[in-house]
């Protein structure tokens, strides 16, 4: 994706843009799905996987964040990662809120409560 650089473009109509917005896909592994009861599961990671190619072709900014790869819930769906080969997991958070601090969220939603997430 290019860098960015300059103010943030601001959309007609007040619509999210690839300058005022971020995706963040969070705790997206093996082991975090199986608490999932009440919906397909094979259709959580396609409705993710699309959204993680959709985040591609419209260049909006992605932050991936994972916990506990190396004990418990193992790496991210190997279809993310996939998606985003060249995209390193960011560390671990220890809640959804303190993902908000990272400085690629922080760069995109300053001045903004504009903030997608998976």
């Amino acid at each position: 994706m290019p860098a960015r650089i300059g103010r943030t473009k601001r959309s007609e109509k007040g619509l999210l843009t690839p300058d005022n917005c971020v995706v963040a896909l969070i705790d997206h592994q093996p082991q975090m799905i199986f608490g999932v009861a009440n919906f397909d599961r094979q259709s959580i990671i396609n409705n993710t996987v699309a959204l993680a190619k959709a985040t591609r072709v419209f260049e909006v900014p992605v932050v991936l964040t994972s916990v506990e790869t190396k004990s418990f819930s193992g790496n991210l769906w190997p279809q993310i990662l996939a998606v985003f080969p060249e995209q390193p997991a960011s560390a671990p958070c220890a809640a959804c809120c303190a993902t908000r601090n990272s400085p690629a969220i922080a760069h995109r939603t300053s001045g903004s409560s504009s903030t997608v997430a998976s």
